[in-house]
């Protein structure tokens, strides 16, 4: 049943009636399987992917390189 899975995984919002039907079960199995994944934190919760570039929320990224060098210490 890791078929779910993989459903959920590319549409989270998908019904458990589609799901049953893509992956040939009945929907009472579909149920019993999603509940089981997220009992047993396989499943550890659904998100909403955003394309922020398209509202009008304006934000900036940086990304920030750090250079350590370890000091021996002295005694």
């Amino acid at each position: 049943m890791e078929e779910i899975l993989e459903i959920l995984e590319s549409n989270n919002k998908i019904s458990e009636e589609e799901i049953a039907v893509m992956v040939n079960k009945s929907v009472e199995e579909v149920r019993e399987a999603i509940k089981k994944y997220e009992e047993d934190n396989v499943i550890l919760g659904y998100i909403s992917l955003i394309n922020w570039e398209k509202t009008s929320k304006e934000s900036v990224t940086a990304l920030i390189e750090v250079k350590v060098t370890p000091q021996r210490r002295r005694i």
